[in-house]
């Protein structure tokens, strides 16, 4: 069962494996993200090398996971059904900065989710920037939401997302709530990028701390996704928007990101319109550190955590959404 208070600070496993981690991102994917050309050649390369990488080293130690593709709403997706599954299902939104990855490079968080909680699980592929920018994104994964309420219901239904793909989480419950949808009965956050205008501290005072993300660069990603849209738009920059109605949220984020601030903000805002928020605080860990399930064991025990939470949520009584 998921039981720590709403806010908490995680005890972290096998911190032998996460220090070597944390020096190889720091070493050699901080630089080179740091140096990343975001014109469209340059990223489709990023992107290649991307997902090779992930087919080489992500793994899961469960075959009898069946992993089929598929759409929804005309959008690629990617199902991932353990055996004897539930018939509830988790939607899952990767991240990548708006402009990288794939259902396939989030293996590492999506194949022990859906193992853990006994759910299929549904990873969307929205169109990415540069080719595609705001709202693109956005009205690609309330489509597909609005469709899969067409055969599962709302209760039975949560959302996940990492970084950026945390973002279009919190902006997808805003588009619903907009239209007049259901709201899904949890929604799970790990370092989503909440704020776009760069106005958590956290960019800034944990710059030199942060393993794996490059802080100065932020500003300029954040622009290059909204091509000129207003940044505090609430499917832009899901802080901003009126979050009444919301069901229960949890977010993971590391003490040492410099999106830390994007959650704890998010989470204080949450309480104010008296949603319930959960925010678990892991210490030294990088960037969406679940992504990284097949050599840390902290990942397994954050997952499983995910999972106790979204299961509770699937067992409580359904609430009244205002719309």
């Amino acid at each position: 069962m998921f039981h720590h208070p709403h806010t908490s600070t995680a005890d972290v496993p096998g911190s032998f494996r996460l220090r070597i981690l944390n020096g190889l991102l720091r070493n050699f994917v901080k630089p080179h993200l740091r140096k990343q050309v975001i014109e469209l050649d340059a990223v489709i390369k990023t992107r290649t090398r991307i997902e090779s990488l992930a087919a080489r080293y992500i793994h899961d130690d469960t075959p009898a996971l069946e992993i089929t593709t598929s759409s929804l709403a005309g959008i690629p997706v990617e199902r991932i059904a353990p055996p004897d599954r539930s018939d509830h299902t988790i939607l899952y939104i990767h991240g990548g900065a708006f402009m990288l990855c794939s259902p396939q490079t989030h293996r590492g968080v999506t194949l022990p989710l859906a193992r853990y909680s006994g759910c299929e699980l549904i990873a969307v592929q929205y169109r990415l920037a540069p080719e595609h920018r705001y709202p693109a994104a956005v009205n690609d994964v309330l489509d597909v939401y609005r469709e899969l309420l067409t055969s599962v219901p709302a209760q039975r239904v949560s959302v996940a997302g990492d970084s950026a793909g945390g973002n279009l989480v919190l902006a997808l419950l805003h588009a619903a709530k907009e239209e007049g949808l259901d709201m899904p009965s949890s929604a799970v956050c790990l370092s989503p990028w909440t704020d776009l205008t760069g106005g958590s501290d956290s960019i800034r005072t944990n710059i030199a701390r942060e393993a794996y993300l490059p802080g100065e660069r932020m500003h300029e990603l954040a622009m290059l996704y909204l091509d000129g849209a207003y940044v505090r738009e609430p499917t832009a920059s899901p802080l901003f928007g009126d979050l009444s109605g919301f069901p229960p949220l949890l977010f993971h984020v590391g003490d040492t990101e410099i999106l830390l601030d994007d959650s704890r903000r998010m989470v204080a805002r949450a309480r104010k319109y008296g949603v319930e928020a959960h925010l678990r605080i892991w210490p030294r860990v990088p960037h969406v550190f679940h992504a990284f399930s097949s050599s840390l064991p902290v990942a397994h025990v954050a997952l499983k955590e995910i999972a106790d939470f979204i299961r509770g949520q699937f067992r409580r009584p359904q609430q009244a959404v205002d719309k």
